[in-house]
């Protein structure tokens, strides 16, 4: 049995699994939830595919049906055969995977780099997203942190367990991880997954980019973020998108969907059930 297999058993609700085929390869998506429930579309963090919403979908199928993507480059399921060379590949598939899912518009949750590619989607096809939840983004806003680098560079050079538990336990607060498969499918794929050579990543969104958002936005992050400065990445964001709101959670840091799941669900809920302004 696979890593993936073996974290994949752990999916609390009700599943199928497509795999549609786009132009930059084939993209397989979990899917949870009644059909005649409003779409909801989960994007996951870098190299944690889209079984890091373990702990968020039997909540939020209740609600909503249910996408959750495994994103093309990074580890999972899904198998590219064309690399996104810039942002407008990368809004190309997402559009093409809400094409032949006949979905017109869509809610969209994104974590971490998934929330780049969820406002990087609205940027470019606003027309395709009805609102849009941001937990802990991560080069949107404001670059990464240089201490995230060093980090990361050095866990990559030298990979041992220890490296790879502390590394995770710093990005989670300084709370102590416990090794499983999870955990180690996310180390293969900060190590092999190709996202991280990507131009795109290479950049943050511009003002004249941002400046193009029409739709209601919400983000979540932790008080305690390490990877980004909070009080800089909100007064940018502040400065630039009018339809923006924030929640900083307390005594938290990047992984907000492991550290308060609940939380992270009440606030998605809410915003969802609004009135569209």
């Amino acid at each position: 049995m696979s890593l993936y297999e073996s974290c994949l058993k752990l999916w609390p609700v009700p599943y199928e699994i497509k795999n549609i085929v786009t132009e930059f390869g084939s993209t397989q998506i979990i899917i949870s939830g009644e059909t005649d429930k409003p779409p909801l579309v989960l994007l996951h963090g870098a190299s944690a595919t889209s079984l890091m919403w373990v702990t968020n979908v039997e909540t939020l199928s209740k609600k909503f049906r249910i996408y959750a993507i495994d994103t093309l480059g990074d580890i999972g399921r899904s198998k590219p055969i064309k690399p996104f060379k810039n942002k407008r590949d990368a809004a190309n598939w997402l559009v093409q995977v809400l094409d032949l899912l006949e979905i017109d518009k869509a809610y969209y949750a994104g974590m971490s780099y998934g929330s780049f590619l969820g406002l990087n989607l609205a940027v470019l096809n606003p027309e395709r997203v009805l609102k849009l939840i941001m937990i802990s983004p991560t080069e949107t806003f404001i670059s990464l942190n240089i201490t995230f680098w060093i980090r990361f560079i050095k866990l990559m050079l030298f990979p041992t367990k220890r490296a790879r538990l502390e590394f995770l336990k710093w990005s989670n607060g300084n709370k102590e991880i416990v090794e499983n498969d999870f955990t180690e499918m996310i180390f293969i794929g900060m190590r092999y997954g190709k996202y991280y050579i990507s131009p795109m990543m290479k950049t943050i969104f511009s003002a004249s980019e941002l400046q193009k958002l029409n739709i209601e936005i919400m983000v979540l992050i932790g008080e305690d973020e390490v990877l980004v400065n909070v009080g800089k990445l909100v007064k940018r964001a502040k400065q630039i998108v009018k339809s923006i709101e924030f929640n900083i959670i307390p005594k938290t840091s990047h992984t907000l969907t492991n550290q308060e799941p609940e939380t992270v669900n009440d606030y998605i809920i809410e915003f969802l059930e609004r009135k569209l302004k």
